[in-house]
């Protein structure tokens, strides 16, 4: 009697009933499901009764048989067995690959990478280009040509720069910002040494500009209405698009320094970017935004002061809707301030689409955001007690119990998971949840599962209200998770309804599942 006493992930033990009198030897015979056995190839040959069976597929079915054997005699074939090789579930990564101009870099691109794997990158300059700098993970590696990720253990980037060979700036045609007098009169292009008559011969309004043209703008001076500053030693910069570094220390960073002697400046003396300039702060929490200020530099030279503007909210800093504020400030060096609708949001984007003289740069010596943080200590978390779950579109509970039940169990280490074991449907993955009664809903917190594996970590995501559970209108949130464990919290504005749909995007590793430990829902006190 032929039979499978034990199986693991990638293999499985056969046993068989001894023969009497006893052969010379056993042979195992195994086929994948609709092939046939091939009889000259056996998997095992030994004399024991048992036998371990190897590197076995994941999702395939195996069938086996033994015959026992003396000399060149073979017996017929045992009674056959079957056994599935269940799917595991795979943990992989993505490798962010990006090269600027005047160069490449292969793989590029998001590439997919299985846990433990290598993954090798090229960086190839132009010609008459050389490599400036390779980061990795936004950290300097120097100026390599081949960068290998070993033994891969989590998400990375890596970016790659270069840099002309000549190093003769005075060959070039760029203008610097410390170019002489008369090399500027020469070429006919701005730089920061401007002079005062090159600066009035512009069609750009100067300090002296009448009230009547200020009172024409949508910017509000700073003594009107009395608002809170975001504090900047809570603020962080997230990304920007430029920043020279090169010929002096102008980074990004200082635009939250609280010092109005030093300022951000975008790239001069390598390269001259154009326009749009953009940088993106994290204000370190969740707020209500309600305006800004711009503080030009003030060191006497106006090169890189704004003009045309937008700004941005963001609850993610990945989504970004319609600009909340745009316009065009005056050519002076005094700060401005925009108020407008608040808005919640705990990211913002500050995008220079113009210079006041027309030229690439763009400067900032400080930059304050106006808003009031908003707190989910004035909301209460609806008993998990009362929800139920209305529908899922998937939850796996042939592999074991993953029901979309334990979202809302209260338990952090149950979780629910869309199928994996006979089917792995593409997302996104929805879940239904009717609270008990209709509230004004005001925001929700994902727990990812807790259980030490990523699989099915939420990215982006989308969560919405209705109040019969079957029209939905648009999403009162979107965004995009980061990828650890750790629980989120959403807030957005209060919305009544009784029955609330996340819906899972995608996957922090770009993989087809979902997760989800905890939902919860938080409402108006007042309900």
């Amino acid at each position: 009697m032929l039979c499978i006493p034990k199986t693991y992930a990638g293999q499985a033990t056969l046993a068989w009933d001894a023969n009497d009198p006893a052969p010379e030897g056993y042979r195992v015979y195994q086929r994948a499901e609709g092939n046939a056995y091939d009889y000259s190839n056996p998997a095992w040959t030994g004399t024991d009764t048992s036998c371990p069976l190897n590197n076995l597929v994941d999702g395939t079915t195996y069938a086996f048989v033994v015959r026992a054997f003396s000399g060149t005699l073979e017996s017929a074939d045992s009674n056959e067995v079957t056994y599935y090789v269940e799917p595991s579930e795979s943990t992989t990564f993505s490798i962010s690959a990006s090269a600027e101009t005047n160069g490449q870099i292969d793989p590029a691109g998001v590439t997919t990478v299985t846990q433990g794997d290598s993954q090798t990158y090229t960086i190839s300059p132009a010609a008459g280009y050389e490599v400036a700098d390779v980061l990795v993970d936004g950290e300097s590696v120097g100026a390599l040509t081949l960068y290998t990720f070993n033994q891969v253990a989590q998400n990375h980037s890596i970016q790659a720069f270069f840099t002309e060979v000549s190093q003769s700036e005075d060959s070039t045609g760029e203008t610097n910002e410390n170019d002489t007098d008369e090399t500027e009169d020469s070429t006919g292009e701005t730089n920061e040494n401007d002079t005062d008559e090159t600066e009035d011969s512009t069609d750009e309004t100067n300090e002296n500009d009448t009230d009547e043209t200020e009172d024409s703008t949508d910017e509000t001076n700073e003594n009107d209405i009395e608002l809170s500053l975001i504090p900047q030693s809570q603020m962080t910069v997230i990304s920007v698009d430029s920043e020279e570094l090169d010929r002096g220390d102008y980074s990004a960073d200082y635009v939250i320094d609280g010092l109005a002697d030093t300022f951000w400046h975008t790239e001069w003396y390598y390269s001259t970017p154009n326009p749009p300039h953009q940088i993106v702060i994290d204000l370190g929490g969740q707020f209500n935004v309600q305006g800004f200020r711009y503080l030009p530099r003030q060191d006497g030279n106006v090169n890189g002061t704004v003009a045309e503007y937008a700004f941005y909210v963001s609850q993610d800093g990945q989504t970004w809707q319609t600009a909340v504020a745009t316009g065009c400030f005056d050519g002076d060096q005094t700060e401005k301030e925009v108020l407008f609708q608040e808005t919640i949001g705990r990211y913002v984007l500050f995008e220079a689409l113009s210079e006041i003289n027309g030229q690439a740069w763009t400067s900032m010596a400080e930059f304050n955001i106006l808003g009031e943080a908003v707190s989910s200590t004035s909301s209460t978390l609806i008993s998990q007690s009362q929800m139920t779950v209305i529908s899922v579109d998937s939850e796996e509970l042939d592999g074991g119990d993953y029901s979309a039940d334990y979202a809302i169990d209260g338990l952090e280490d149950t979780f629910w998971h869309t199928e994996w074991y006979y089917s792995t449907p593409n997302p996104p993955h929805q879940i239904v949840i009717d609270l008990g009664g209709e509230f004004n809903v005001q925001g929700f917190r994902y727990l990812p599962r807790q259980d030490g594996n990523v699989n099915g970590t939420v990215a982006e995501y989308a969560f919405y209200v209705s109040q019969d559970g079957q029209t939905w209108q648009t999403a009162v949130a979107t965004g995009c998770f980061d990828g650890d464990q750790t629980e989120k919290e959403v807030l957005f504005q209060e919305t009544i309804g009784r029955y609330v749909l996340f819906e899972a995007l995608s996957e922090i590793n770009g993989q087809a599942w979902t997760s989800m430990a905890e939902l919860n829902i938080l409402v108006d006190d007042s309900n």
